[in-house]
């Protein structure tokens, strides 16, 4: 955590080096960039550039860009960042696909995203079921109830729904 100096500023004069002329950087973030260029089994493969605002196409792109040298002399991009802190080192930890296999974490997630789907079905029968079973036990001719879209639905014994949200349905239509 940062603190304010005595002069105002966030930095104390031990935490920034003078790394080349007209260049000052804080410590912590030249220890961020030394990490990036020394990571794992990428040694030297991987880098940081600034990108000066005043040369970039949109206001919106982000300062830093992490990319990785490439066997083939092109440089690809594993991410951009606004600030070069630890959460740097986490993305490219969860980029690295020699740490991660990408494929048993797209299939845990999809195996996840189907259980909650499955779920939810089963509870929407559940809710239709129960509205279906609280419907036949009315004795009056028709029944109202809140589906499951919010809508306030009435049934007919003879017709079906007749109403939807206080509005006449044309009879035989559900929609």
């Amino acid at each position: 955590m940062t603190s304010r100096t005595r002069s105002g500023g966030l930095n104390d004069v031990q935490d920034l080096l003078h790394i080349a002329p007209n260049t000052t950087v804080e410590r912590d973030v030249l220890g961020i960039v030394e990490w990036i260029r020394n990571y794992g089994d990428y040694y030297a493969q991987i880098d940081v550039a600034y990108l000066d605002p005043d040369k970039c196409d949109s206001p919106f792109d982000a300062p830093y860009i992490i990319f990785e040298h490439c066997r083939d002399g092109i440089p690809r991009l594993v991410c951009s960042v606004w600030k070069l802190d630890e959460t740097v080192k986490e993305r490219i930890k969860a980029a690295d696909t020699t740490l991660y296999d990408v494929g048993a974490q797209i299939e845990k997630h999809n195996e996840a995203r189907r259980k909650e789907l499955a779920q939810a079905s089963k509870d929407r029968m559940a809710e239709a079921g129960d509205i279906y079973a609280h419907a036949l036990a009315n004795p009056k001719t028709s029944y109202t109830f809140p589906n499951t879209d919010g809508d306030n639905v009435t049934l007919d014994d003879h017709v079906g729904i007749v109403k939807r949200n206080g509005q006449s349905v044309e009879p035989g239509s559900s929609g």
